[in-house]
């Protein structure tokens, strides 16, 4: 760990007053461990891994949990950290894109804590399972969390585990199912008069329909959250509104007003200095004007965009603003462009050692291949990001690099090959519970069946679409 990580580390040891003299003997080699770890002036090589920068934490939290000392190992967890995103260390493994290790760290504290934490803790397992795709292990956790805050009447958790299932519904495609746990959250919020839950809910709702294409809905929760957001002064969730509010307006083709919005929120960022904001802005910005033809005004907000990020050295998203101009490259056909965005965009991602970025870069590098024709380039960019998703869990991520596999050997006419990566994606979409997934696979089958002559297979395909679509609707 560099000096500036470690801080946290020694300011947190300090505070916990530990005397090794009152230490019972068969536990003090644990807790020299735990003060070696966390107050250790050693410098770690520049060149040295993410997880070895945190590695110290990581022990101590070991140490702590062999002598069941779980409420100061959770201290340890949610030790704020002196990176560029400031997260706590367990959002920060997240970011790394060390899933393993904060799954690992959850597991080990659960059902050790108070019933408040411990609802806390089922709640990040489910957020971790769901940021790897894997639906059915985390509604079993959100669920837990549910039933611990009804049990011990805190309505705070109860809120983060409503919003958790509607996020894995809205996975799902059961949108309805979304909206309800939705609602709910928000019935909960407003029962307490906690004006950020509402928010949040609200939030929800709106992308929920947002996704729906109910655009007319999905303004007036916008609007909604808006108004909320206004009353308590919360300009961060403001911004957020005004930016998805622009959005929607932009899919329903009225420019004007998306570009109205988007603009109010790139004031109120530059106002609050909301960097990150100001940046999500302009990407957007960016965005619309590429929806509307106009290229170059898209690529001069995006590069407006890379000009901050650089200045304020986020490495990871001027990797993802790089990413953006390739796609922008690529709409408008300069796949030469396109390729070298996406180039520097998995150059970045390699050297700041984040995996799943890495992956979406590669993926991105396959997408402009199959739009140029070139299959070979475009299944070795597959493969590695499958790879990649692969050795992460990742398994959303999975599925739609498979079925990409997929296109690639349709459009080569290798049906074999094709069948047997729709059915490899449809497989892990079945087993994440993911419907929108499945869906998009039985279409894809049914089309590689009737491309084979094969018409009663691809009737069969055609069938399971139809009860699905039906049990969704």
């Amino acid at each position: 760990m560099g000096n500036n990580l470690k801080e946290p580390g020694k300011l947190l040891f300090a505070s916990w007053n530990i005397d090794l003299d009152e230490v019972p003997i068969e536990q003090l080699d644990h807790y020299i461990a735990v003060e070696n770890f966390l107050t250790d002036e050693d410098e770690e090589a520049i060149d040295a891994e993410n997880i070895e920068k945190v590695r110290g934490y990581l022990e101590a939290f070991s140490h702590l949990c062999e002598v069941e000392e779980w409420e100061r190992g959770s201290e340890i967890i949610f030790t704020r950290l002196n990176t560029p995103t400031n997260e706590e260390l367990h959002q920060q493994l997240e970011t790394w894109s060390y899933y393993g290790e904060r799954l690992r760290i959850y597991k080990r504290i659960r059902g050790k804590l108070n019933p408040k934490l411990n609802a806390i803790i089922l709640n990040l397992l489910g957020d971790a399972h769901f940021v790897l795709g894997d639906c059915n292990k985390a509604e079993n956790y959100q669920q837990q969390s549910l039933e611990i805050s009804r049990e011990i009447a805190n309505p705070m958790t109860e809120q983060l585990a409503l919003g958790g299932l509607g996020n894995i519904a809205q996975m799902r495609g059961d949108y309805t199912k979304a909206i309800g746990f939705y609602q709910q959250r928000r019935a909960v919020a407003q029962n307490i008069k906690d004006k950020l839950g509402e928010y949040n809910a609200l939030w929800s709702l709106a992308i929920t329909y947002n996704i729906l294409k109910n655009y007319t809905e999905a303004i007036g929760y916008y609007d909604k959250s808006i108004n909320v957001a206004q009353q308590i002064k919360y300009y961060t969730g403001e911004i957020l509104s005004l930016q998805n509010l622009g959005n929607a307006y932009n899919s329903l083709q009225d420019y004007e007003k998306a570009i109205e919005f988007l603009d109010k929120s790139l004031v109120l960022a530059r106002d609050n200095e909301e960097i990150k904001l100001e940046i999500q802005s302009l990407r957007s910005l960016g965005i619309i004007y590429r929806d509307l033809g106009d290229y170059d005004t898209a690529i001069e907000y995006l590069e407006k965009s890379l000009l901050i990020l650089e200045k304020i050295q986020d490495r990871r998203e001027e990797a993802r603003s790089l990413g953006i101009i390739g796609f922008i490259y690529k709409t408008k056909g300069n796949y030469e462009k396109a390729i070298d965005s996406h180039n520097q965009s998995l150059l970045i991602a390699r050297e700041i050692q984040d995996l799943r970025l890495e992956g979406h870069c590669l993926g991105s590098l396959g997408e402009t291949y199959y739009s140029l024709k070139d299959y070979v380039k475009a299944i070795d960019c597959y493969e590695q990001s499958l790879t990649i998703a692969q050795d992460t869990q990742e398994y959303l991520g999975q599925v739609v690099l498979l079925r990409n596999l997929g296109n690639c050997y349709y459009s080569m006419e290798s049906y074999a090959k094709v069948i047997d990566f729709y059915n490899q994606s449809l497989n892990i979409a079945s087993k994440i519970n993911n419907r929108q997934e499945k869906e998009k696979n039985l279409i894809q089958l049914v089309k590689a069946y009737s491309g084979l002559g094969e018409y009663d297979k691809a009737i069969e395909y055609n069938h399971q679409h139809l009860v699905l679509i039906q049990s969704i609707t």
